[in-house]
C-alpha cells in the first residue's frame, strides 16, 4: 500500500506515493475493515453502508477524561474512518464528534452515518464508478454489537475463511463431499498452484445461473474467494465473469428464487 498526503481540493498537487505497507499486509488489513461494514455483527454494518458501492471503515468511541476530577467521564468522542470502493479506493473520510453521550453516542450509530453521506456525495462527484448493485438493504435480525469499547480486541482475530455467508443465515450449504479421493480444498490449492506456474492472473469464475452448493465448489475449485447472500441461483455478480482481479479480492454473489 502506498501513502499520499491529504489534499483539500482536487486541483493540489500530488506528491508521489511512498509504501509504508506489504501488498498483503494492506490486503488483510483491507479485508478486516470490510467486515466491519458487511458482516450483520459488525459495528458499522447499519450505518456505513454506501448504496452501490462497497465500503470497509472502523468505528471508535473513545471516553473523554476529566483532568480536573482525574477520571473518565460518561462523554464520549464518536470517530469513523472509512473508504470506499473497497478493491479500488477513491475516497477516504475521517469522521469524529465531540462529546456525544449514551449508546447513541458511540461511534456506529453517530459518526458512520456522516461517513455514508459524504462518502456517497464524493463518490458521486468524483462519478465514480459503482460496484454493487442497488439492491435493499439487509432485513437480517442479528444484533450489531455497537459497543466499541467493549470489542477492542475485533482486529486480533484470524482471517476470516475465503467462503461467508453475508447477512442470510439460511444461505450456509455444507462444502461438497470430495472427490476423485482428493478435497476441495487440496483441488482448490492445486488449481491456484496450476495457474501460478502457469503466470496466468486470476479471473472472476462465472457464478451465474449456478445454485449455492455449485458456487461454492466452483470457487473452491478456482481458488477465488466468494461471498454470498439469499439462497436459490445466482442472479447478480460482482465483479463479472472473467474480470481480472486483484490479489485476495472478493467475488460477491446474490442469489434469489
Amino acid at each position: 500500500m502506498r501513502a499520499a498526503k491529504p489534499r483539500l481540493t482536487l486541483d493540489t498537487p500530488v506528491a508521489q506515493p511512498v509504501r509504508v505497507l506489504k501488498p498483503e499486509s494492506a490486503i488483510t488489513m483491507r479485508r478486516m475493515m470490510e467486515g466491519v461494514v458487511i458482516k450483520p455483527y459488525g459495528t458499522g454494518h447499519k450505518y456505513a453502508r454506501i448504496l452501490g458501492y462497497t465500503s470497509a471503515g472502523k468505528t471508535g468511541t473513545a471516553q473523554i477524561y476529566d483532568f480536573r476530577s482525574h477520571h473518565y467521564t460518561h462523554l464520549y468522542n464518536a470517530s469513523f474512518m472509512g473508504f470506499a470502493p473497497v478493491t479500488n479506493p477513491a475516497i477516504v473520510v475521517v469522521v469524529t464528534i465531540n462529546g456525544t453521550e449514551g449508546e447513541g453516542g458511540f461511534g456506529g450509530p453517530t459518526s458512520a452515518p456522516v461517513f455514508r453521506e459524504v462518502a456517497a456525495a464524493g463518490l458521486r462527484i468524483r462519478d465514480v464508478p459503482k460496484d454493487l448493485p442497488e439492491m435493499l438493504p439487509s432485513t437480517s435480525d442479528e444484533k450489531a454489537d455497537e459497543d466499541d469499547l467493549s470489542i477492542a480486541d475485533l482486529g486480533s482475530s484470524p482471517m476470516p475463511p475465503p467462503l461467508v455467508a453475508a447477512d442470510d443465515a439460511t444461505a450456509t450449504v455444507d462444502r461438497p463431499a470430495a472427490q476423485a479421493g482428493t478435497s476441495l480444498d487440496q483441488r482448490a490449492l492445486l488449481a491456484q498452484n496450476e495457474s501460478k506456474d502457469q503466470g496466468e492472473e486470476p479471473r472472476a469464475p462465472n457464478f451465474l445461473g449456478r445454485s449455492v452448493r455449485e458456487a461454492i465448489e466452483r470457487s473452491a475449485l478456482s481458488g477465488v474467494p466468494m461471498e454470498f447472500k439469499g439462497s436459490g441461483i445466482a442472479r447478480v455478480q460482482i465483479p463479472e465473469p472473467g474480470t481480472v482481479l486483484q490479489p485476495g479480492q472478493t467475488v460477491r454473489v446474490q442469489f434469489g428464487r
